[in-house]
């Protein structure tokens, strides 16, 4: 019986974990933007530092695969830049801010 009981417990355990882990929130492009101090030096549709880099339009000239590059490991595109690596951003994260910096320019974040 007192099986039956533990057995019941680890699976509702489990059930609850796969659930949690399912309905996470998803992050927004704005919160990484923010959470990243990337408005330290870049501008974005009001984001930002004004006079920072805009990078507004980014996505209109740059595909998404170069975006993310650019962002993972800045100096593949220019061994010079000043800016860090983001390598340690998660794919969600990674993935929002891309959609935030590849979305129509119309379209505030």
């Amino acid at each position: 019986m007192i099986r039956a009981y533990l057995l019941l417990i680890i699976l509702t355990l489990a059930v609850s974990s796969v659930l949690l882990i399912s309905c996470a929130k998803k992050p927004s492009g704005k919160e990484v933007f923010q959470k990243e101090f990337c408005p330290a030096c870049h501008y974005f549709r009001g984001l930002g530092k004004s006079g920072g880099i805009d990078i507004s339009a980014v996505g209109e000239h740059r595909s998404r695969k170069w975006i993310k590059e650019h962002i993972v490991n800045p100096k593949s595109h220019d061994p010079n830049i000043g800016m860090p690596s983001f390598a340690h951003l998660k794919k969600a994260e990674l993935n929002a801010l891309v959609d935030m910096l590849t979305s129509p320019v119309a379209q505030k974040p």
